[in-house]
């Protein structure tokens, strides 16, 4: 399958990331290159939350449609499925209730 060409960061996503440590934002760079070549459709919004900078991915532009989000956090990233307990998962590999 060929890559898609996705998007560059959002500079207000750029500029909320700045307050973490570049490995991390360069976790959710690379965490957001991946969501968007296999949704390329999808709309990205973006949220500065009070401990996290989160962006979720929707198809129809509204938050609650979002079926994944990518949030960094000060030790880390999290790449979660909005409906993620309802994903076959036959392997076990996903994490979490």
């Amino acid at each position: 399958m060929k890559a898609r060409r996705v998007p560059p960061p959002n500079p207000e996503h750029l500029k909320f990331l700045q307050a973490y440590d570049p490995a991390i934002t360069e976790l959710v760079v690379a965490t957001r290159a991946l969501v968007l070549e296999l949704a390329p459709d999808s709309v990205e919004l973006i949220y500065d939350a009070f401990s996290a900078v989160s962006a979720g991915y929707s198809f129809t532009g509204r938050q609650r449609d979002s079926f994944v989000y990518i949030a960094a956090y000060a030790k880390g990233v999290n790449l979660g499925f909005w409906y993620g307990t309802l994903l076959p998962d036959p392997k076990s590999l996903l994490e979490g209730t």
